[in-house]
């Protein structure tokens, strides 16, 4: 755990300080809109870096309340209860106020997680004595590196191409219908964050038919809800995005198309997460660093001819021929066929009232 917290966070102090200093000798290469909430988000890389160790930690020994309430619930809270605050106290709502907001946010849910993991990690009953390997940790932890590298590159690419391509404003409207329908994707990670420990318990045991068993559930209960919500975000779409003006609601199209990707993605569960803990970290490394080329390169020729839409194409057809490629990955490597599937219960139970 010593160097869980160690490795990161001085990952994210370079990573961070390198970004200032790149941005000091050479700030031309970003317009003036952005250099300065750049900067501040850059602060918050080893903040959020200690947070997400924080929420391992938590999650491995499973805590989840302890591994994902602050992130998820104090986290956003803070942020909003913050930027409320200012608007109160009649400062300009702008990308700078909200990345400072933010910094504070971070901050304050690295120290209350960090306070109760210390406390319950302290405890007489927690108390092992293991000999730690730095290395090993470093040599297992890079190929996932990666794999997250690529992943948040695939889900924020677009974001970035429609930018550089089409301007602020027309990245405020696809940021709007790419957040309301990224809600979807929440099941998929509270699924991974339940059922992660337990999969990685009974591949170690050699339960090879609980493993399938677990794991074929665990789609069902990504897909389901997943779908089912991606029908009413869809609906309602035009609605949710008019309260940000008419230009907004004009492209609920796109909340269409993308909700296409995310629930072709839910149809294999988190399945990255169980090759991780599976100890498939290397192969879902290369998968999602083919994704994440594909989802640039079709972005990049995209955009300039269809614009928004474009965007929403070139990530949704990245997301489904990724699900593709983690089906058969799974398939291949692990035995396990992740599909999903309509529970027999359900079928008895609608035959029965028909």
């Amino acid at each position: 755990m010593a160097t869980s917290i160690l490795v990161p966070s001085a990952a994210g102090l370079v990573i961070g300080g390198s970004g200032w200093l790149t941005l000091w000798l050479v700030p031309s290469i970003v317009s003036d809109p952005y250099l300065v909430p750049i900067l501040l988000s850059l602060v918050c890389v080893p903040l959020l870096a200690l947070c997400d160790v924080n929420e391992g930690i938590a999650r491995a020994h499973d805590w989840m309340n302890t591994a994902l309430l602050p992130t998820y619930l104090l986290r956003p809270a803070l942020l909003i209860v913050g930027t409320f605050t200012a608007v109160q106290w009649g400062m300009t709502v702008d990308a700078r106020l909200v990345m400072s907001v933010a910094i504070g946010a971070c901050l304050l849910t690295v120290l209350a997680q960090g306070v109760v993991l210390t406390c319950r990690l302290r405890r007489p009953d927690n108390r092992r004595q293991v000999a730690g390997s730095p290395l090993i940790w470093i040599v297992a932890s890079l190929p996932i590196v990666f794999a997250q590298t690529f992943e948040l590159i695939t889900q924020n690419f677009d974001m970035i191409a429609v930018s550089y391509f089409l301007g602020p404003e027309s990245a405020g409207v696809y940021f709007a219908a790419l957040k309301t329908i990224t809600l979807l994707t929440y099941v998929n990670f509270a699924v991974g964050a339940a059922t992660a420990n337990r999969v990685a318990a009974l591949h170690a045991l050699e339960s090879s038919k609980d493993l399938r068993s677990v794991m074929g559930g665990a789609v069902n209960l990504a897909f389901w809800p997943t779908l089912i919500g991606a029908g009413v975000l869809v609906s309602i779409a035009p609605w949710l995005l008019s309260f940000f003006g008419e230009d907004f609601a004009s492209q609920s199209g796109l909340a269409a198309v993308l909700a296409i990707g995310f629930v072709a993605k839910s149809a294999v569960g988190p399945a990255e997460l169980y090759l991780n803990v599976l100890g498939q970290q290397r192969i879902c490394a290369v998968v999602l660093m083919l994704a994440a080329a594909l989802n640039m390169a079709l972005n990049i020729v995209l955009i300039p001819v269809y614009g928004l839409m474009g965007a929403a194409i070139a990530t949704a057809t990245a997301l489904v021929l990724l699900s593709i490629a983690l089906f058969l990955v799974t398939w291949a490597r692990i035995g396990v066929v992740l599909r999903p599937s309509v529970p027999l219960t359900t079928v008895r139970a609608l035959m029965s009232r028909a």
